[in-house]
């Protein structure tokens, strides 16, 4: 819990991947039921992040940006 205090119970080991995708300036996008950071859903979909973000950025829906194919 960010929003917690710093005792034993409200801290946990992460790796340093998992502490990364637990930034609250991350930019989370849902598809269907799937809430999950740009940087995964470019891994699972094999996008790069940047395809992603410029696709958001031209006002495509999150489902659009994250299953469309790139033309390579």
């Amino acid at each position: 819990d960010n929003n917690g205090n710093y005792w034993p119970g409200n801290c946990r080991w992460a790796t340093q991947l998992e502490q990364g995708r637990n930034r609250r300036n991350n930019h989370v996008l849902t598809v269907g039921e799937l809430a999950l950071p740009i940087s995964e859903w470019a891994k699972r979909q094999g996008l790069l992040k940047s395809t992603i973000r410029e696709r958001i950025r031209r006002g495509w829906s999150h489902e659009r940006a994250v299953t469309t194919p790139t033309s390579r």
